[in-house]
């Protein structure tokens, strides 16, 4: 063991095994290198093929990019045919509704064009008229507070026949413009002038009239100078104003009762403040209207506008269209100046 030990460590011993050892080494390095060598040819094989292989996945790349594009092509074309069915489909539904309206408004026109003609066949039999005025007055008489499909039934049959729209429209009018009917917002319904026919008259329309006339009617006492006292009864009251009958040609004649006509305007004058329904711009409208009737009154007969006075009068109908006595009141002065408006 320890001549072994002895051996090793001697250092030519030592040079002896590094070189015995890097020999090994170099032999096996030169055994490894010493393998065999690719050719060339086969370099180039192998270059080509590997050149084949790129191209193959570049044709294969190539081709899936335009199958798809192709793809993405046919749906947006498929996308286009829909959204162009879609716009024919909306094209046509548009014609065929706009055919619907206009048949619609034909059907309209033609039925409206028959109620009025039906309309104008009633109204030309003045005995039928006043008939059918009289059934829509005691139509609204008789009126519970909530309308109903059989209070309507009630309306429209009128002696076994059926009364169409054009003909209520114009016993509507016509009660509007006397003042026996007004709409409050929710419904027509009879003024307190409407109900006085049945309340005091019995339903006697022409029998009201003629009082009324006969309360309007002036009544002159002449005394030895030529002047005379004249009373007029409005709403039951009566008013007195002087008058001079000795001018020639002065406008007191039977024609136009001036006296009368500016008292019915203080009336509505006074009754305007308290009048219910009426806006602020409504009152301010009424006073314009009553001041140019006022004005246009007291004008020479040279300078009188007999139309501005119609319109004045006609704009306060519409004002006091909701407002019970005031619209008789108005009807009472239209009927003293009317003569104007045809002259």
């Amino acid at each position: 063991m320890h001549v072994a030990t002895a051996y090793v460590e001697n250092p030519l011993v030592k040079a002896v095994l590094i070189v015995v050892l890097l020999l090994v080494l170099l032999t096996t390095l030169f055994i490894a290198g010493a393998g065999p060598r690719t050719s060339p040819k086969e370099k180039a094989r192998r270059r080509e093929a590997l050149e084949e292989k790129w191209e193959a996945e570049l044709r294969q790349e190539e081709e899936e990019r335009e199958a798809r594009a192709r793809r993405e092509e046919e749906e947006r074309e498929a996308r286009a045919r829909r959204e162009e069915a879609r716009v024919e489909q909306e094209i046509a539904r548009a014609k065929r509704e706009e055919e619907q309206r206009r048949a619609h408004t034909r059907e309209r026109q033609l039925r409206a064009r028959e109620e009025r003609r039906h309309a104008d066949a009633l109204w030309a039999d003045p005995k039928l008229r006043e008939d059918i005025l009289d059934h829509y007055l005691r139509w609204l008489l008789s009126r519970p507070s909530e309308e109903s499909d059989s209070d309507r039934s009630t309306l429209v049959w009128f002696r076994g026949q059926k009364l169409n729209q054009a003909v209520i429209e114009r016993a509507r009018t016509w009660a509007s413009s006397e003042g026996y009917a007004v709409h409050d917002g929710r419904r027509w319904r009879l003024t307190r002038r409407g109900q006085r026919i049945f309340e005091e008259y019995g339903g006697d329309r022409k029998r009201m009239s003629n009082v009324e006339k006969k309360r309007q009617q002036p009544s002159v006492k002449i005394d030895a100078r030529g002047a005379g006292t004249v009373a007029h009864t409005i709403s039951g009251g009566v008013q007195k104003s002087t008058v001079n009958n000795t001018v020639p040609g002065a406008q007191t004649s039977g024609e136009v009762d001036l006296a009368a006509a500016l008292q019915l305007v203080e009336q509505l004058r006074r009754a305007l403040p308290d009048a219910n329904g009426l806006s602020r711009l409504d009152r301010e409208r009424a006073e314009d209207d009553l001041g140019n009737v006022d004005r246009e009154l007291r004008a020479s007969a040279e300078d009188r506008n007999p139309g501005r006075i119609q319109s004045a009068l006609e704009g306060l109908r519409t004002t006091f269209v909701s407002v019970d006595g005031l619209v008789q009141v108005v009807n009472q002065l239209w009927g003293h100046v009317h003569v104007w408006f045809s002259s």
